[in-house]
């Protein structure tokens, strides 16, 4: 083996002993959308239209929020809330409408020593 490839073998071996160590936190939330929280900021969004009630856009201020605190988004998926903190999901044969987001985030956090 020459020494490039010894080299190479041994970062290959780094970056994966990185990765496999690699530990991290998640955070659940369940947004709801109101325009009428946020109006100078969504009207950023609808300069010569009125502002949809429930924009989509109103979450921006508490994503970036989360955001500047180290979480990034890894799925957001529009839900209803049952009356006992059920979930539920719209599904193919079902239309309904809600303007609550459940929201999956992750951080990196370093590993606890053994």
């Amino acid at each position: 083996m020459t020494k490039e490839s010894e080299a190479e073998q041994e970062e290959l071996s780094k970056r994966y002993k990185k990765a496999s160590t690699t530990m991290w936190e998640h955070y659940l939330e369940l947004l709801e959308a109101d325009a009428q929280q946020q109006p100078e900021f969504i009207q950023q969004f609808y300069p010569s239209d009125s502002v949809p009630r429930y924009a989509l856009q109103s979450l921006l201020p508490r994503l970036n929020q989360l955001g500047e605190q180290g979480w990034e988004i890894v799925q957001i998926q529009p839900v209803m809330l049952g009356k006992n903190g059920d979930v539920l999901i719209n599904g193919a044969m079902s239309e309904k409408w809600t303007r609550t987001y459940l929201c999956v985030f992750k951080r990196y956090t370093a590993p606890t020593p053994a």
